[in-house]
């Protein structure tokens, strides 16, 4: 039987295991199950219940990165894919969240590694030379485990403005993410901070970023997981995404987990608009959770983004309950003729944004007991105000001619949108009147 420890800031979380043909099990330290400031998880693995089976596989499994990003660590780890618990082992200094995990239980007496700088020309460096070394290795090194397919890197930035490699001893706190080495994003640096913008723009709930040239573009974005609390000394919250919370393996990040052929397109188990609702009924603030939640489908649907799936959409594990976290990775998806252009998850039986109607977005509600006047009042405001922070945007001189010929698709996407926003608002409208027994003329 396989044992990794799970620990934060060096004090014991529980053990891990794995047997083969037997599964994988977690138990929580007893010591952490009696601390006031103790979390779980996840909202599956409570801490009050010592023992775990169900979901433990899950949870550490969406802690690994994804497709290219995975075959690297493998790759330079000797490891295989499958080998889950190695390859936690390898990566368990620097993954998402607060905890570590780890083959021992002891408190490391290794000298801490000397700081390593990364300038901005070794970063420009490395960017354009991906062909050759992957982004995620470092002198010889996998530096980090984040999920996801894009090409990223975490670092640890001081005060100053130096960044270092993080090494687990130096805890990340900032996430540089380059152009795409795929000829069919173009310009998705331009297109993800430009979707940020706007989001911002408009008030929604989004961490720090910041758009760079070095000469290559760079979008760099704060950690929301981490918190700076000295020149050098990062705090670590704890985060899971919605597979986590919700049990589910990343397989089933998208609601059809089998995909849309026509065989397999009415099997929705995985992640979906429904369960992330009940999920609010479980946070802190349920209705709020659930507005946001709201919220983060109108604006994905009027940008564009079909890849709005539960690996981009995360939560806080507060030990009073799960908190929505920042929105990330919002980046218009639909302009790019090799992305599929159905969504990840659809509003009411709905997948393709394109032929989203009215109807669709009152089943949404209904079926998650939202209230159509939350619902009209929420398609109302967001008709105007991301098309008038799009416009807005679009006159920020920071973009190339050549980024903004993306940009101006993202906004042909958001004026479609904005037109078919005003449509479903009056319609909703035109419903709540009837149930309140109105006579509309």
């Amino acid at each position: 039987m396989e044992k990794l420890f799970v620990k934060f800031n060096g004090s014991p979380i529980g053990e891990l295991y794995h047997e083969a043909g037997k599964g994988y099990s977690f138990i929580y330290d007893d010591k952490w199950m009696r601390s006031p400031d103790g979390f779980s998880l996840s909202p599956v693995l409570d801490k009050n219940i010592k023992t775990h089976a169900s979901y433990v596989g899950n949870f550490f499994q969406n802690l690994l990165p994804e497709g290219k990003a995975l075959d690297d660590l493998s790759a330079y780890t000797r490891v295989s894919k499958s080998n889950v618990m190695a390859l936690l082992a390898h990566s368990g200094k620097e993954i998402a969240g607060a905890i570590e995990i780890s083959r021992h239980n002891k408190i490391s007496t290794t000298p801490l590694i000397p700081f390593r700088e990364v300038t901005q020309k070794e970063l420009n460096e490395r960017i354009l030379s991906r062909d050759t070394m992957p982004f995620t290795v470092w002198d010889k090194k996998v530096r980090f485990s984040i999920a996801g397919y894009q090409d990223k890197q975490c670092f640890f930035k001081d005060k100053n403005g130096k960044m270092y490699l993080a090494d687990g001893e130096i805890t990340s706190n900032i996430i540089i993410k380059p152009n795409s080495v795929n000829p069919h994003l173009q310009n998705i640096v331009a297109n993800e901070h430009f979707c940020m913008q706007v989001a911002k723009k408009i008030g929604l709930n989004i961490p720090n970023f910041t758009y760079k040239k070095i000469p290559e573009p760079i979008f760099e974005v704060e950690r929301f997981d981490r918190i700076c609390q000295s020149d050098v000394t990062v705090e670590r919250i704890h985060i899971v995404d919605g597979c986590q919370a919700l049990g589910l393996p990343v397989s089933h990040k998208m609601e059809r987990n089998f995909g849309n052929d026509r065989d397999v397109q009415d099997i929705r188990e995985g992640v979906s608009y429904s369960l992330l609702f009940n999920l609010s009924e479980r946070t802190n603030v349920p209705i709020k959770t659930k507005h946001d939640i709201l919220d983060w489908a109108v604006f994905n649907y009027t940008i564009g983004n079909s890849d709005a799936h539960g690996k981009n959409i995360s939560f806080f594990m507060n030990p009073e309950g799960p908190e929505l976290a920042p929105y990330y990775d919002l980046v218009s998806t639909e302009v790019y003729e090799s992305v599929v252009d159905e969504m990840a998850m659809a509003i009411g039986d709905e997948f393709v944004a394109a032929n989203v109607e009215a109807y669709d977005w009152i089943t949404l509600a209904n079926e998650n007991k939202i209230p159509l006047s939350v619902l009209e009042r929420t398609l109302n405001k967001y008709s105007y105000a991301i098309v008038n922070a799009a416009i807005e945007e679009l006159k920020n001189e920071i973009y190339s001619p050549e980024d903004q010929k993306v940009l101006n698709k993202v906004f042909e996407i958001i004026q479609n949108r904005t037109q078919c926003l005003i449509s479903f608002t009056n319609a909703v409208r035109y419903e709540v009147k009837a149930n309140q027994g109105v006579h509309i003329k």
